[in-house]
Parts: C-alpha cells; sequence; structure tokens
C-alpha cells in the first residue's frame, strides 16, 4: 500500500573470470539483503526526484513501484530539486506526520549538480541519519552517483558515511540505471522501466 594457494590453471583461471563477468551481467551490485523489513513496517522513501519520480508517469515512481510489488507501506516523500541542506530542514515534519519504522534516504544528487560542498552533503546526511534514529527509525540510504572517467559511479561519501555510521546502504542501483540510455528519460532520471528496477533491486536488498 502505497501513501502519496596454488596457481590456478589457464582453463580454471577463465571460467572463474567468465564467472565473475555473468555475475556482474546480472547486476550484482545492491542485490545483498542489508536489512530486513518486516512485512507491516512502515516505509518512508525520502528524497528528492528520484524518489519522486520525475521521468515517469506519477504511478511509476520507485516507491509506487516498490509498495505494488510487495504490498509493503510505502510513504512517498520526494521532493524534486531539493539539496541535502533542504532535506534535513524537512525532515523532521515528515517523520512526526508518518512515523515510519523504516527510512529510505536518496538525497545529495542537487548538491553534486550544484558543485555545492561534499562535506556539507556529508555533515546534512549525517545528520539526517541522526535524527532517523532519534525518531526510532531506520534509516537506510541508497548511494547516489556522480560522473567519473569511466561513466556513472556512486559517490564514495555514502560508502564512507554508512561504514562511520554503521548503517545500511543500498549501492550501485542508481549507478547502473543511469548508465543504460534504454532506462533513462534524461541523463539524471530514470523512465519507468529504470525506477521499477530500482524498485526491484531496493526490494531484495530489503529482503523481499
Amino acid at each position: 500500500m502505497l501513501h502519496t594457494h596454488s596457481a590456478y590453471r589457464p582453463a580454471a583461471w577463465l571460467g572463474c573470470v567468465l564467472a565473475v563477468l555473468l555475475l556482474a551481467a546480472c547486476g550484482g551490485r545492491g542485490e545483498t539483503v542489508v536489512y530486513a523489513v518486516d512485512s507491516g513496517a512502515t516505509i518512508l522513501a525520502f528524497g528528492d526526484s528520484l524518489t519522486d519520480g520525475v521521468g515517469a508517469p506519477e504511478a511509476a515512481s520507485y516507491p509506487r513501484q516498490l509498495a505494488a510489488l510487495t504490498g509493503w507501506d510505502v510513504v512517498e516523500a520526494g521532493v524534486p530539486g531539493e539539496t541535502t541542506s533542504g532535506g534535513r530542514e524537512r525532515l523532521a515534519t515528515v517523520l512526526e506526520a508518518t512515523e515510519p519504522d523504516v527510512v529510505l534516504l536518496a538525497l545529495g544528487g542537487n548538491d553534486m549538480l550544484r558543485k555545492q560542498s561534499t562535506q556539507r552533503m556529508r555533515d546534512n546526511l549525517a545528520a539526517m541519519l541522526s535524527e532517523i534514529q532519534a525518531a526510532g527509525a531506520q534509516p537506510i540510504m541508497l548511494a547516489i552517483p556522480e560522473p567519473t572517467l569511466f561513466g556513472l559511479d556512486d559517490h564514495p561519501a555514502y560508502a564512507a558515511l554508512a561504514k562511520q555510521r554503521d548503517v545500511p546502504l543500498i549501492a550501485g542501483v542508481f549507478s547502473e540505471v543511469l548508465e543504460q540510455s534504454r532506462l533513462r528519460a534524461d541523463r539524471i532520471h530514470p523512465n519507468a522501466e529504470g525506477y521499477r528496477i530500482v524498485a526491484e533491486r531496493v526490494a531484495r536488498a530489503l529482503g523481499y
């Protein structure tokens, strides 16, 4: 329900390489269960346009598709264009209104696009993680990508912060979707099919 030792022989070595490539082709990142969600939990999806579903019809945002796929109670709270500073200001009101058990936090892309301070972005994310925990909810971050020499990859701040704060991280999902032109509405937003893949990967990461 949704609310708005020994050396390998050449043949063996080649087999191992092929196996690794096959796993990569199947989308190995982001599918490990990072936190098992109880069936009756309320999940707050909090973020910017990637949470709001910009680039796809209203019903195709990743939170709405996550709810449809799993039957979980998912509250969609995405504000297009929002930075981590804006999210930090808005979070308390949304937490009070929804009283979630789990919060999916996906913010930071607009900080990067506007070339704002990485340290400020990280500080804001850390403050939001603390606020979510203080409200009695479990925070789970979704890593947001940045352009690299080789395409898109998760900004390293997310893995570093997740490790520092011992918070679950769903890695690689948006990066892998946005690398594929057939899954994009534009260079920074998935289309409906892209959001469907995000929802499926998030569901698996949450134990569905």
